[in-house]
């Protein structure tokens, strides 16, 4: 996609601040490749208050910062920040979930699974839980099975507020 076909460029090389200089991107391609297959794959441009925000809610290894960030409808939560946030965090060694409200539990879902798909051949597993599901041991085995494999292959969790508690 972007200078696939060009040899790496070194960051202290003139050319690397030639590039950084002459692209319009609110970001370093080299550094946040998700970004650019982003938006090479839906049409979208990031915003440069959209990259900020991801790096806010991206916490290092080891740092369990707790960000809480409020944003007007329409400024990309749903369909730019989470599939990207999702992405990023879904390693295959951390488990990556998103909670949602359940009025939006099946919207959102839908939504992230078209768009994780189509742009990170990412799936999205949903996992429903609560106070009468059955709950015997073959029942919570077979949920450990999943979520364990969600994981493993860098996929993430939709879940309802009331699933993560009761779980």
């Amino acid at each position: 996609l972007y200078n696939s076909l060009a040899p790496p460029i070194r960051e202290d090389s003139d050319q690397s601040s030639a590039l950084r200089s002459r692209t319009p991107f609110a970001y370093d391609p080299n550094k946040n490749p998700e970004y650019l297959v982003f938006e090479y794959c839906t049409g979208f441009s990031l915003w440069q208050r959209q990259v900020q925000t991801l790096q806010e809610l991206q916490s290092s290894p080891g740092n369990k910062a707790e960000v809480v960030l409020q944003m007007i409808m329409g400024s990309g939560k749903t369909k730019v920040l989470l599939p990207i946030l999702a992405k990023k965090k879904a390693d295959g060694d951390n488990l990556s979930i998103v909670v949602v409200p359940k009025t939006l539990h099946e919207t959102v879902a839908a939504d992230m699974q078209i768009s994780s798909g189509k742009i990170f051949e990412q799936s999205t597993e949903v996992l429903d839980f609560g106070r009468h599901s059955p709950c015997s041991v073959k029942d919570l085995l077979q949920i450990k099975k999943q979520i364990l494999e969600v994981r493993a292959d860098g996929n993430y969790l939709v879940l309802t507020p009331k699933t993560l508690s009761c779980l």
